[in-house]
């Protein structure tokens, strides 16, 4: 995998692998999170439970700050966008799957076409993005 971060540039071949192996990590979990959240949205009433949000807001964060770090500005970027969509949300105006199914959606792409740099088109998909659950 080429680093176009510049992040391994400077290091010897040992080190450049620990860091490919724990980029393969990172991507490993994003995906394991990923679909974890879309498990949890299989609903038949399309609505994901409140009481899942806790826990899906700290893995989401975990792995936007792991996306960052190896450089997949895109990914986290869109996983902060879902942080502030899911902490908009309350009982009362619970998240919509289909909003959730648009970000994973989006983090997919970015992580499984290795989107480590900046894309052209990711302020419009940032801007296409709900912000809050539906009223």
């Amino acid at each position: 995998m080429d680093d176009e971060t510049g992040m391994t540039e400077n290091l010897d071949p040992t080190d450049r692998k620990i860091v490919d192996r724990l980029r393969h990590k990172f991507l490993a979990q994003a995906r394991q999170v990923l679909a974890g959240v879309a498990a949890d949205i299989s609903r038949p009433d399309g609505m994901l439970p409140f009481d899942h949000l806790e826990k899906i807001s700290r893995e989401i964060h975990n792995v936007r700050g792991m996306g960052g770090t190896f450089g997949f500005r895109a990914f986290s970027q869109i996983a902060a966008r879902f942080e502030d969509y899911l902490s908009a949300c309350s009982r009362r105006h619970p998240p919509n799957s289909d909003e959730i199914v648009m970000f994973l959606a989006h983090m997919n792409t970015s992580i499984e076409h290795d989107h480590r740099l900046e894309t052209p088109d990711l302020p419009e998909i940032l801007a296409s993005l709900p912000t809050r659950p539906p009223i």
